[in-house]
């Protein structure tokens, strides 16, 4: 928790904005405290419960964080690997239905 609240704060601080693909809708409360710079995207059907483990994407690299239970995390440092995985996502967001509009 210590981690997400630091991380969400610089987030903020440098006007980061994000995208993000959700398997299931989320309080607006956290929405609104968490993801006020992002744009918000519900994953179709059905897809939602195989995407337990989170991904970010920046710059070169890819981290993939699993589920608390599996307890892991990788990085992928690739230019290969992140162009290949940006298509990927592009596929899922136009695809996937917006929940909220960031302020």
């Amino acid at each position: 928790p210590d981690f997400v609240e630091k991380y969400v704060e610089l987030r903020h601080t440098l006007g980061v904005k994000t995208r993000n693909l959700w398997a299931t809708k989320i309080d607006q409360g956290v929405i609104d405290q968490y993801y006020d710079k992002a744009d918000i995207r519900m994953l179709p059907g059905g897809l939602g419960e195989r995407f337990r483990s989170t991904i970010f994407m920046y710059d070169d690299q890819v981290l993939y964080i699993s589920s608390l239970p599996s307890g892991y995390a990788l990085l992928v440092r690739s230019a290969e690997h992140i162009e290949m995985m940006r298509a990927l996502y592009g596929v899922l967001w136009d695809t996937s239905t917006p929940i909220a509009e960031g302020k």
